[in-house]
This record gives structure tokens, sequence and C-alpha cells, in this order.
């Protein structure tokens, strides 16, 4: 063969394809394709351009190439981008918060007056164009949409060529690659070869007809264990190195044992299994995301992609700095926005990949690493908390999977999904007490405290990033679904929730000690002001378990006293965090995800439960018992706090109590609720 290579090139490729229809001719063609692509030579320039005519059967491939893009007819755009790249979003046009699209399309379609912003792209992404799963086919620019839809095929023999070179290319990929699965170099780093393959496929890809050969070849199944080890002896070493004989290879290198484990395999589970073990390389993410166009190829790398979800979390627990952490999760985000957009195909995914179970499974694993056991007042407990001081938690692990939950629950079919299925919400909830009463502090009243943590900033942002934001999407899919029996589902399961957490906990906290995170009763006390907005539910139809109301009473009164002794100077000792902590509490961006929600389930208790024992609650957290009691009861009254901060704590438990008659944030704001509070 290496006498044929010598051959003029257009010439040679035209002999291959002229006999490409007999037994001889691809013997020939694959045994010219093996010398050409052994792994041992480089891929050089020479080689790249071999290929090229060989794929263009002798005609001149720029030629070729152009008469191939005539018969183009993809309806979606389809450009990937990187980080930083500027790209648009228009929420008018958008069905998915998620979409976005290039300047090129955005530019090339109507959004005259509409809601967007242009905007610059943090992990990564690629052009919405064209696709009605995630936009309004009126925002589509002129060259996408399917108008373009074209019946012309290019004909069956010009692609025989195609078909035969790519898939080797492929062979020779997995080749350069394979080795340095174990090895903690970069996958490009000193191997040229496999940037020039990956650059090659990138071109080839470029246009729609060659970019539908590739996405076969890597769906297409090339091992079968069907295929018995006789049959796989059988084939000549001589002959193709088809996929058949690369995977064999394979067996014999590694482990055939391990080959035969699979039932089937295809390049795109070979490269994907690649792309997670080499920490989501970028050149060989673009490449898979380039393919997304093809809806084939799409449909099976989501399945593929959920698959290997719960091996993705595993491989975001293993960093060891911020840094890595960051790089791998825009890596996966930038492939999981692709994917998760799309409403019909993750409803498939839902249904046939269990993709809600498993996203809450990867999320309980990761925190089941940090959890340690809690004190509340002083005592041990059985409830089990996550460790802020863990790097799974100050590095955002947690961050690409809530946003792919975030991502999926947007589509309001499949949040209908979630909020029926009492088996996944217990589940969260499960994950959401893992942040309950995380992070607590006590005040010190010795020594001034040596060393100031700093935990509380990673509390915060897993309180609203992985618990709020998360219901928040939850309530606003519940508002356009307006299905009453599924709002009551999801208040039953927090209840329910709420109840064991208690139960768990037992003891209540002590007037020196304060937690600022109490997602769960957040979570309640939403749902429920939506349910009374949305459906015009009253109080007494939701027939609140008054024994647990008085128990929770004391945590969120916990923390609007403690944020009163903070004020007053009776935290100094613990440093300026403690101060920090309560100034994000009141901040904008914290407030409606926890002080707000606090505030009404205060007021949701001051409904229900015996006026008199709930302002003895409030009094008593504030330490003020003295000044609402008789002069004669005075005399055996003790304080527990300084003359000089006595005012400051009155003022703070009236300003509470004027709070709850007059905030109509989350109540009062309908006519037959409208004096709940004074009942």
């Amino acid at each position: 063969m290496a006498d044929f290579l010598c051959r003029e090139r257009q010439t040679a490729s035209a002999s291959l394809k002229a006999q490409y229809g007999t037994e001889t001719g691809k013997t020939q063609l694959n045994s010219v394709l093996k010398t050409l692509l052994y792994p041992g030579k480089g891929f050089t320039k020479d080689t790249k351009d071999w290929c090229k005519w060989l794929i263009a059967g002798g005609e001149c491939p720029d030629v070729f190439l152009r008469k191939l893009r005539e018969y183009d007819s993809s309806q979606t755009c389809g450009l990937v981008w990187h980080k930083n790249f500027v790209a648009y979003r228009c929420r008018d046009c958008g069905t998915s918060p998620c979409m976005s699209i290039c300047a090129d399309c955005f530019h090339g379609g109507d959004h005259r007056g509409h809601d967007y912003n242009m905007f610059r792209s943090q992990a990564g992404g690629a052009c919405d164009c064209g696709d009605e799963n995630v936009m309004k086919k009126e925002g589509f620019c002129t060259s996408h949409g399917k108008h373009r839809s074209s019946s012309s095929r290019p004909p069956a023999d010009a692609l025989h060529m195609a078909k035969a070179v790519i898939p080797q290319l492929f062979n020779r990929l997995y080749k350069e690659v394979e080795p340095r699965q174990n090895s903690e170099d970069s996958i490009l780093s000193g191997n040229e070869d496999v940037d020039e393959i990956v650059d090659f496929l990138q071109e080839l890809c470029e246009g729609e007809v060659l970019r539908s050969v590739i996405c076969d070849a890597m769906v297409q199944e090339c091992f079968d264990i069907s295929q018995s080890d006789q049959e796989l002896r059988r084939v000549d070493s001589e002959q193709s190195c088809s996929s058949f004989h690369f995977l064999s290879a394979i067996c014999s290198y590694d482990s055939a044992n391990n080959c035969y484990e699979r039932e089937s395999a295809s390049f795109l589970d070979l490269l994907l299994d690649i792309v997670i073990k080499l920490d989501f390389p970028e050149k060989l993410v673009t490449f898979l995301l380039q393919l997304l166009p093809n809806q084939e190829y799409k449909i099976a790398f989501t399945q593929k992609f959920c698959q290997k979800y719960q091996e993705i979390g595993k491989l975001l627990t293993l960093c060891s700095t911020l840094h890595e952490v960051e790089q791998l999760s825009n890596s996966i985000v930038h492939i999981s926005v692709q994917l998760f957009s799309n409403q019909s195909l993750v409803t498939k995914m839902v249904q046939e990949q269990n993709l809600l179970h498993v996203m809450v499974k990867v999320l309980l694993e990761m925190m089941r690493t940090t959890l340690h056991p809690v004190k509340v007042n002083g005592q041990l407990v059985d409830h089990l908390v996550i460790n802020c001081d863990k790097e799974v938690i100050k590095y955002h692990c947690y961050w690409p999977i809530i946003s792919d939950f975030i991502n999926v629950v947007t589509h309001h079919t499949i949040a209908y999904i979630f909020m029926k299925d009492s088996d996944l919400l217990e589940k969260w909830m499960n994950f959401v007490a893992c942040v309950t009463g995380m992070n607590c502090n006590e005040r010190v009243v010795t020594e001034h405290i040596k060393y100031e943590p700093t935990t509380y900033n990673a509390a915060y942002f897993i309180e609203i990033e992985a618990a709020s934001s998360p219901m928040w999407s939850l309530i606003a899919a519940s508002s356009v679904l307006n299905d009453k029996t599924c709002m009551l589902n999801v208040l039953q399961q927090i209840s329910v929730a709420l109840d064991r957490w208690q139960k768990k906990v037992a003891l209540q906290p002590s007037r020196a000690e304060v937690t600022f995170h109490l997602p769960l009763l957040r979570c309640f006390s939403a749902f429920v002001k939506q349910a009374m907005l949305q459906f015009m539910i009253d109080f007494e139809e939701f027939k609140f378990d008054l024994g647990l109301l008085t128990k929770l009473l004391e945590w969120p009164t916990c923390i609007q006293a403690a944020v009163c002794e903070i004020r007053t100077g009776m935290w100094a000792r613990n440093g300026h965090q403690i101060h920090a902590q309560s100034a994000w509490y009141h901040q904008c961006h914290f407030s409606n995800s926890m002080l707000d929600l606090d505030i009404f389930f205060l007021q949701i208790c001051a409904a229900q439960l015996d006026p008199e024992y709930f302002l003895g609650v409030l009094i008593e957290r504030f330490r003020v018992e003295h000044w609402f009691q008789f002069p004669s009861e005075l005399e055996s009254c003790s304080p527990g706090i300084d003359d000089d901060n006595k005012e400051m704590m009155v003022e703070g438990v009236l300003t509470l109590i004027l709070t709850l008659l007059s905030c109509r944030l989350h109540c009062g704001r309908w006519q037959q609720n409208s004096n709940f509070l004074r009942r």
C-alpha cells in the first residue's frame, strides 16, 4: 500500500472510488486507510490532504465540499461558543430561560420591541435559532427554521468514500486518547495528532451532509456482544481497521472480560467515557456539541449523558481546588444546558432515564460526604447537617447539578411530574433538611474568638442556590400549571418533612445560639403563600398541625432576637463574621428567600396559635420579660441583659410585633384574609 500512496492523490482516490463497489475495492481502500492512519504515524498535513481527496473520491476537495453544501438544509444554527462569548437572549421569543442565540441570528431575526439583552457567556453555549423546542419560530432568523427543509439529497455514491474514511478517523482518534485516560497531563499536552484530528473532524462538520455521516458513525454500534469469540478471531488482520476490529483490539489490549461486559458500544460511548475521565477537555466537548443539530445524535448523546450523570457528580467531588471545580463545572453546564433546554427531549429523559431521581440522588450523595452531628441547646441530636467547611460546599461542587435541576423543572410538564411524585418530593425534602440548621453560631461570652470562621459564605450561598432557587422555580411553574391537588401534595410532603426534622432535633434552641438557615420552614411559608394567592385557600382549609407550629415557632423567633442582640453588641466577641451574617440576612439578595418568609411563618403562627402563648415566646426570646410584669414580680425577675441593652431589646420586640401586624408582603392582600392576624 505504500506504493499506492506514492501515486498522485487524485488518480489514486478516483481509482479507489471506482472499485469501491467490489470486495476487492473495499479491501484495497481499508488497507490504504490502515497504512495512512496507522497510530505510529503522525497525522500530518499530508495525511489530512489524503483524507480529503479520499472523501471527495478523486474530485477536488474544495469543489466537492462546495457541491455538498448545496444540499444543506439545516433548520438550526448550533454555533458553539465558549466562555466570554457575547450572545443574545430574547425573553419574548424564548420558551426556555436558557435560550440564547448568536449575534448573526439575532440581527437576522425581527426582535424589535422585544425584551432582550446582550450578555457575555460564563460557561459557554450554543445558538438555539431554529429550534422550536427552545424558542418561538417568530424569533428565528431568515436562515433557520422549517422553511429550510429540502427533499433533495446528494447522489448515494457521493458519500461512499466518506462513510468509509470517517469511522477510521474515529479509530485513530480513540487510539490516540485512550492510553492517556490514566495520565495526569492534558489530553492535548504533547499530542498534536489529537488536536489535528479533532480540528479536521470539526472542519468536516461545517456542512450538514458530512455532519450527518459523522453522526451516523458516532451513534452506530461498533461492537456487539452477540459476535462470538470465533467470529472476532476470524477477521483478517490485514483487512480494514473497521470498528469491529478496533474494539476487538481494545479488548485484547485491556481485558476481554471487561469488553464483553458491555452489550454494545458506539464511538459516542467511547468518546464520552474519555471526556469524563479526562475532565471534559474543551476541544472534544466542542466537537461533541457541534453535532447537536442532528436530532438522532442529540437524542443518543442526551441518553448517554444521563446514564453517566452519577459518574459526573462523583467527578465533581474529587476536585481539590476551586479553580478545578469552576473549570469542570463550566464544562458540564456547557453541555447540559444544550440538552436540558429542550422540553420534549427532557421529558423523554425523565420518563426513560429517571432523570429527576438521578439528579436528587447525586445531590444526596454529595451531601452525604459532608454531614456531621449538630448540637442544639448544648446537646448532640439525631439530625445531621452539612459541614460548610468541606470542599464540596466551599467550592460549590453542587452548582452544576442544581443548575441542571432548575433548568429541567422550569419546563412545566417536568415540574408537574416532580410535584406529583411523593417519593421524589420526600427525597428532595431530605436534601433540604440537610441544609436546615447548618452553621449554628454560639455566643462567646469569655475571650474574643481568635480565628473568625468564614463558613457563613458557603452556608448562605448553598441555601440560596440549592434550596431557594429550585423552590422559586417550582412555584413559578405551579402558577402556570394551576393544579390545586399538586400544590397540596407539595405542602403535605413539606409538612411531613418538617415533622420528621423536628422529631430528630427534639430540643429548642437556647438563647445563646442561632442558625440563620431554615430552608424547610421557608419552603413551607412560600408554598402556603402561593396556595393562598393562587387558589384563595383560607387558613382553615390548610388544617395546620398546631402542635408542630408550636415547636417550630422558636426557631425563626430565635433569629429575630439574635439579630437584635447582635445590633446591641451582645455578640461582639464572636467577631465581625456574626455581624456579616446578620447584615446578609437583611440584604435584598437574600431577604426575599429568608427574612420575608420567616416573617410570614411568624404571621401564620400568630394567626393560628394562642395569642398569649405567641407573645410570651417573643418576649422570652428577646429577654424582656421584666418589662411586661408588675412591680411586685420585678424583684424576683432576672433581666439577663445589661442595662444599656434593655431599651434596644424592648424596641426590637415591639418593632417585630408591629411588623407582623403591618407587613402585607405575603398576607392580607386578599379581602377574606385582610384581618386574619387580628382575629
